[in-house]
């Protein structure tokens, strides 16, 4: 009896090391699990953070099919202002944006750094192409450019502010080695906004949107104010209306060659022909007469809607007239144009969700993006989804780069400015003559490209592109 109690101890003592060995293994694998979970929780919490901007979009979307500039764009702006500096931090600090580079089709880098500092001194600029991979899928093709070693130019379309024209064939024209979509133009290829070549006003600014300057110092990108245009008259300064609009109600407008060589008044005007910087002739524009032509060494004023009274107390014939100084910047300024909605400012994530021109960010499959980076370079970048991934297998991952994660990827590349310009469609980059990002149908013509080539001896811009 005393035997078998013996054994019966032993087994109660060895169940109870069994079940204490079993609690603690059970303890532990829970924990794993809730480990697990947690992790799992935040990979789900951020993909949802990167996603939600797209689903708050749908609605919005719905009423911004198409999207024009208004007077009160700024205010629409700000009541859809995007604060996302956190969740763009949050981004860029979990690594999402690996993935190969290629300098060209197949050509894979494995320093991209090294690769665009030696091409900026070789060449003046450098292309690379980004494909990113896992949750975030896209296509980000990044023209570099030193603009101390590099020739940028502004082309319109055809040379002309009403012209649209194929990349490839502004490209052929200018023998450029690089060209890219600029901003924003209206259906007959008229620019939105502002431009100036040559230290001429060819295009009003809107006073919306940021402004690109190039001139003999550098790159910017400043706010844009609406300028204020003046002609000098004997000694005495006179604020113009306008310059190359379409169509206007009421005001004093100056029409250049780059307008074409007419000037059809819609309603009765007085106009003033400049030619040399001397008035040549006032003369009225009426319903039945109402053609003018524009001088090419000149241009006219056209006084809308007012008397000729008014006009002779201003201008007096053979008199001196020379528009003034177009914008608040030195005379070495040669280009400037107006993009899109602000991204990155002063370092500063100020992006939309909202860009009154495409509507909602997250939403468009492409988007351009011009930006000047810490080392004083001109950015190009397309961020676009693409066709295919580059093993040829089709792309089925969420179809838009969320602006969250695009302002991420900007400041991970040292961007200190941003802004868009045109998107979708009419986004498209040549570099080397050939056209470098995935675009469903033939080129779509363009109303303004940037071009680049390599420093060299430029030829002296058209005529047409002169102001006086």
């Amino acid at each position: 009896m005393r035997y078998v109690l013996k054994h019966i101890k032993k087994i109660l003592l060895l169940t109870i090391v069994i079940g204490i060995a079993i609690i603690l293994f059970l303890d532990t694998e829970s924990r794993r699990l809730v480990i697990e979970m947690t992790n799992d929780a935040k990979e789900i919490a951020l993909s949802g953070q990167l996603s939600t901007s797209i689903n708050k979009q749908e609605q919005i979307n719905n009423e911004l099919n198409s999207v024009e500039p208004q007077d009160n764009v700024t205010e629409k702006v700000e009541k859809n202002r995007f604060f996302a500096e956190e969740n763009a931090t949050n981004i860029s600090n979990n690594k999402l944006f690996n993935g190969k580079y290629y300098s060209g089709q197949h050509e894979i880098i494995n320093d991209s750094k090294k690769y665009i500092k030696d091409s900026l001194l070789e060449q003046g600029y450098a292309y690379t192409r980004h494909e990113v991979s896992g949750n975030i899928n896209a296509s980000i093709h990044q023209l570099t450019i030193d603009p101390q070693q590099s020739d940028i130019r502004i082309v319109l379309g055809n040379d002309s502010l009403f012209g649209k024209e194929k990349i490839s064939s502004i490209v052929q024209r200018y023998e450029a080695d690089c060209a890219v979509n600029a901003g924003f133009s209206y259906n007959n290829g008229r620019p939105a906004g502002m431009v100036v070549m040559n230290n001429h006003l060819l295009s009003n600014s809107t006073g919306q949107f940021p402004i690109l300057l190039i001139n003999q110092q550098g790159v910017s990108l400043i706010s844009s104010d609406p300028e204020k245009i003046f002609v000098y008259s004997d000694g005495k300064k006179y604020l113009i209306s306008g310059v190359n609009v379409e169509g206007p109600d009421k005001g004093a407008y100056v029409y250049t060659p780059i307008y074409g060589d007419k000037y059809i008044a819609t309603k009765p005007s007085i106009i003033v022909e400049v030619v040399n910087n001397r008035v040549s002739r006032f003369y009225k524009a009426e319903e039945k007469n109402n053609i003018c032509e524009i001088p090419q060494n000149g241009f006219i004023i056209a006084y809308i809607e007012s008397n000729i009274e008014t006009v002779n107390s201003i201008f007096s014939t053979d008199g001196l007239v020379v528009v003034d100084k177009l914008i608040e910047q030195d005379e070495s300024t040669s280009l400037a144009y107006e993009c899109g909605s602000w991204l990155i400012r002063d370092g500063k994530n100020v992006a939309t969700e909202i860009d009154p021109w495409l509507g909602a960010l997250n939403q468009v499959k492409a988007k351009t993006i011009v930006g000047i980076n810490k080392e004083n370079n001109l950015v190009f970048m397309i961020v676009e989804q693409p066709l295919q991934r580059e093993d040829n297998t089709k792309n089925n991952h969420r179809e838009v780069m969320t602006t969250n994660e695009m302002i991420a990827y900007l400041e991970e590349k040292g961007i200190i400015n941003a802004a868009l310009l045109n998107g979708g469609e009419y986004s498209q980059m040549m570099v080397s003559s050939k056209l470098v990002n995935d675009i469903n149908n033939d080129e779509i013509p363009l109303g303004v490209a940037f071009v680049i080539s390599k420093k060299r001896l430029l030829q002296e811009v058209s005529d047409n592109y002169s102001a006086n």
